[in-house]
């Protein structure tokens, strides 16, 4: 598992996307590989790649007051079997990077709020 960050957004480039939810409409992947963030940016023409500064800066936060809304999370281990189908969209992509499965999670607000609810899971067992 490495630490990862998730970053949501209300950009809207393509015409279709301003039917979705409002500051919801974009996500993007940030990885914790080794000393370095990587962020991992699935657009419409294209999948950019790079590395983007040292894990030991607060990169949550600094994004947080640029405006973004941040969940922080962990990857999952590689499954056994390969991923449902889906659309290549900026969420299918940022599951994957992940290791979400769910069919169900299709828009950026579904998977901000999916993290959400497993991260409070996590909590709730970790408590009890």
């Amino acid at each position: 598992m490495r630490r990862a960050l998730v970053v949501f957004s209300g950009r809207a480039d393509l015409p279709w996307q301003r039917l979705l939810r409002p500051g919801f409409r974009h996500c993007s992947l940030i990885v914790a590989d080794g000393a370095n963030w990587l962020l991992i940016e699935p657009l419409a023409s294209c999948l950019q790649v790079r590395s983007i500064g040292s894990v030991d800066a607060d990169l949550g936060s600094r994004l947080r007051n640029a405006g973004f809304s941040v969940l922080e999370t962990n990857t999952l281990p590689p499954g056994d079997r390969p991923a449902p189908l889906g659309f290549w969209t900026c969420v299918e992509t940022v599951k994957r990077g992940l290791g979400i499965r769910s069919i169900l999670v299709q828009t950026a607000w579904q998977l901000f709020r999916y993290i959400e609810q497993k991260a409070k899971i996590t909590l709730d067992v970790g408590i009890n």
